[in-house]
């Protein structure tokens, strides 16, 4: 009978220890969106045949290809922070990559996902790739974002909050408006003419 009561309080506990690590974990991303810092990022054209997948958008960002002269002696898979720095148009750009921890100041933890030796370029991995969307309005905002992210066009870019090297997508704006805005705009235009 001892045996059923350790195996039932074992099984307690470790419910109570599962939720505790989630949890912490929302906490901790909350965190971020409501008092990090928000930053602009532009995002590039991505491959048209697996941009979506189900509700969520893939994205690629301008800053994950970076000149060496950044980040050197860094390798394939090196977890590092990059330096951020607003230009002046107000988006994020790559002002150093470090191996150390920053004390202050704006960054980012991303992992070194390439090392470009002919073209002297390091391909960076940002913490967030996907943007999950409403599944009714994906293949309209899918269809808006390849549009936006033309060579011609390059109108699309997401806004990210970070705090102590930890990044939360927060939005997609196309045309400096947020996705389900931008569509709302886009289905009345086609409405009235």
């Amino acid at each position: 009978m001892r045996k059923k009561y350790w195996i039932f309080g074992a099984f307690i506990l470790l419910a109570i220890l599962q939720i505790a690590v989630s949890a912490s974990r929302i906490r901790k991303w909350e965190d971020v969106l409501r008092t990090g810092t928000q930053l602009r990022l532009r995002t590039r054209p991505v491959d048209p045949y697996d941009a979506f997948r189900g509700r969520y958008m893939a994205l690629d960002f301008e800053e994950e290809i970076v000149s060496a002269k950044l980040g050197p002696d860094l390798k394939w898979g090196d977890e590092v922070y990059a330096l951020l720095r607003e230009d002046e148009e107000g988006f994020a750009r790559i002002e150093k990559l470090v191996k150390v921890r920053p004390t202050q100041g704006g960054y980012l933890r991303v992992k070194v996902s390439y090392l470009g030796y002919s073209d002297k370029k390091i391909h960076l991995q940002f913490p967030f790739q996907r943007f999950y969307l409403e599944e009714a309005i994906a293949p309209a905002a899918e269809q808006a974002y390849r549009t936006s992210n033309s060579e011609d066009e390059k109108d699309a870019y997401v806004t990210v909050r970070i705090k102590d090297g930890y990044g939360v997508l927060e939005g997609l704006f196309i045309g400096g408006k947020p996705i389900v805005e931008f569509l709302r705009d886009e289905e009345a235009k086609g409405e009235g003419g």
